[in-house]
């Protein structure tokens, strides 16, 4: 994105000529920046997060808490995986103006992929939250 724009700028400025296709290359690039970015902040677990309660509460709270945090996310997760199937059935006939070999559809594509594929990471960390808890309260009741 930046290399883009660095020629839009050069262009203008320089030769007084401006590419037609870069502003869309720019805001396709920055898509597909917030799609691996928020990928990314699943996997490392560095989404935003409140974890107040968390911190002070007992193993039981942070289990439902953290059992909450992920159930919610799976949710938005679902819903955004639904809505971009939906979307680039419905725009796959359409393109860019000035990239016509690019189809507006296939953006919505590539967030179906990036949010099934956060869905599947939050899938398995319910399950490592789950087998957790149930170790920890194994442990509980031997003692």
């Amino acid at each position: 994105m930046s290399a883009a724009l660095t020629v839009q700028i050069i262009s203008r400025q320089v030769f007084n000529y401006s590419f037609s296709w870069i502003p869309e290359l720019s805001q396709i690039s920055l898509i597909a920046m917030v799609l691996i970015g928020s990928y990314v902040l699943t996997f490392d677990e560095s989404h935003i997060q409140v974890d107040f309660l968390e911190m002070y509460g007992g193993d039981k709270s942070k289990f439902f808490l953290s059992l909450f945090r992920y159930l919610m996310m799976l949710i938005v997760v679902v819903v955004v995986v639904i809505g971009s199937f939906n979307r680039g059935n419905d725009r796959l006939k359409e393109s860019f103006m000035t990239m016509r070999f690019l189809r507006i559809g296939y953006i919505y594509y590539a967030m179906l992929v990036s949010f099934f594929i956060q869905g599947v990471w939050l899938v398995y960390r319910i399950v490592e939250v789950i087998k957790t808890y149930g170790r920890q309260a194994g442990r509980r009741d031997a003692e």
